[in-house]
This record gives structure tokens, C-alpha cells and sequence, in this order.
């Protein structure tokens, strides 16, 4: 019986790391100051003005020292977003458009990468 039991609980730990990233997902939202990354139900703000450098990342499970939104499984599209503090690596599906959108409010950003 509590075999039973451990494995429900598996089950269910499991079941709940599946429908928060693969139906939430990783999205993102533009401000005036800001970009708001959600993944799952992490939610991530980036100011614009603490933002240095955007480029391509070709790693797959992310870069040293860098926190990771989104899962890269089947996501080819990495952006590494460098800022004051830290480093993102962003796994989305649409990062080349925030590449843009993060240039255009704020033109001191280094953009590193074919955008």
C-alpha cells in the first residue's frame, strides 16, 4: 500500500513539472521599461536600461553562470539576454523578435548574432 501511495505521489510530481512547461510555456511582454519573461509559472522582469548584451547561444543546456527560462527540448531558438547582474538564456520559441524589440528600447544594447 505505500508503494501505492509513493508512486501516486511520483506520478503527480511529475504530472505537475509536465503542465507547467509544456501548456504554460515560455512567453514575453514588452513594457516602457522592461521585458517580463514568463516560464511556467516563473515570472522573470528585465529592465531595459540593465540590459548590455543580446546574442545567439548555440548551448543546449545553457551557459556557466547563466540562469535558464524556458526547457530547450525541441527549441532551437536560445537568446543569451546579459545584464548588470546576470546572464539568461532564454529557450523560446520567437526570441529573435525580443532580440529586436530589446534593441529598439534600448539602442546602447550590444546586439551580437544574425537579428
Amino acid at each position: 500500500m505505500e508503494i501505492i501511495v509513493m508512486l501516486l505521489v511520483i506520478a503527480g510530481i511529475i504530472g505537475i513539472i509536465f503542465l507547467n512547461v509544456y501548456f504554460l510555456g515560455t512567453t514575453y511582454k514588452t513594457s516602457e521599461e522592461g521585458v517580463m519573461i514568463r516560464s511556467g509559472l516563473a515570472k522573470i522582469e528585465i529592465l531595459y536600461n540593465d540590459i548590455i548584451e543580446v546574442r545567439e547561444s548555440e548551448a543546449f543546456a545553457g551557459e556557466k553562470g547563466s540562469q535558464m527560462i524556458g526547457l530547450p527540448m525541441g527549441n532551437p531558438d536560445r537568446l543569451v539576454i546579459k545584464t548588470t547582474k546576470k546572464s539568461y538564456v532564454v529557450s523560446m520559441s520567437g526570441s529573435k523578435t525580443l532580440a529586436r524589440k530589446i534593441k529598439e528600447n534600448n539602442p546602447k544594447v550590444e546586439v551580437v548574432g544574425s537579428f
